[in-house]
C-alpha cells in the first residue's frame, strides 16, 4: 500500500492513461531512504484517490498543487455530478492560487450546468466551493452570487448544512467587502494628516532659522 505521508509528496506527480492511474511519491523510502516510488491503480480507483488527495491538499492551503491534479482529472470525468464538483474544485483551487484565468474558465463551465442545479445532489456544495474560490480572488460580487445561489439550491433541496455554510460565507463576504471599502478612506486620512504634520514641521524649522 502506498505511504501517503505529506513528506513523501505522494501524488506528485499524478498521471492518467486509459484505464490506469500512476501516482508518484518523490521522497518515499521504497528502495532506500528518499529513493522515491511509483504506484499504479485501476483508473476508477485512481481517479477517486487523485480527487481525494487534491482535495486534501486544497484544505491544507496547497492550492497550486491541488489545482494541477484537478485539471489532470477533469478530462476523465464525464458523470455530471462528479464533473460539476470537480469544476468547482478547480475554481476554488484557482482562486486560492491566484489564477484568475483558470477561475474564469471554471466559473463559465459551472454556470453552464445551471439548468441541472436543482436536480443534482452535488450542486449546492459545488456552488459553495466556487464561491470560496471567488473569495480567494477577492471577487466579492461573484462570491456573493455563487453563495446566494448555493443557499437557494440547498434550501429547495432541504440541505440544511449547506444553507448554514452559505449564510456564514455571505456574512464573511459582506464584512470583508465593507472592510475594503473603509480601508482606503482611512489611508487617505492618514496621508492628509501626515502632510499636515510635515507642513507644520517645515514652518517650525523656518521660524527657528529666523
Amino acid at each position: 500500500a502506498p505511504d501517503r505521508r505529506p513528506a513523501h509528496r505522494f501524488g506528485s506527480p499524478l498521471a492518467v492513461h486509459r484505464d490506469a492511474v500512476a501516482a508518484g511519491a518523490h521522497f518515499a523510502d521504497a528502495a532506500g531512504l528518499g529513493s522515491g516510488a511509483a504506484y499504479l491503480f485501476r483508473r476508477r480507483d485512481g481517479i477517486v484517490l487523485g480527487h481525494d488527495l487534491a482535495y486534501f491538499w486544497m484544505q491544507q492551503g496547497r492550492f497550486a498543487q491541488a489545482l494541477s491534479v484537478f485539471q489532470g482529472l477533469l478530462p476523465h470525468i464525464n458523470q455530471p455530478c462528479e464533473r460539476m464538483q470537480t469544476v468547482a474544485d478547480i475554481g476554488r483551487a484557482a482562486g486560492g492560487a491566484g489564477d484568475r484565468a483558470m477561475f474564469d474558465q471554471a466559473w463559465d463551465e459551472m454556470w453552464s450546468f445551471a439548468g441541472d442545479w436543482y436536480s443534482r445532489p452535488t450542486s449546492a456544495q459545488a456552488l459553495l466551493d466556487l464561491a470560496r474560490g471567488a473569495g480567494g480572488l477577492k471577487d466579492w460580487t461573484r462570491a456573493e452570487r455563487a453563495a446566494t445561489t448555493a443557499r437557494d439550491v440547498a434550501a429547495r433541496r432541504e440541505e440544511a448544512r449547506v444553507v448554514l455554510e452559505a449564510d456564514a460565507l455571505l456574512d464573511q463576504v459582506s464584512r470583508k467587502r465593507n472592510l475594503e471599502t473603509v480601508q482606503p478612506a482611512v489611508g487617505e486620512e492618514d496621508e492628509a494628516e501626515s502632510e499636515g504634520l510635515a507642513a507644520d514641521l517645515i514652518r517650525t524649522l523656518a521660524s527657528v532659522r529666523k
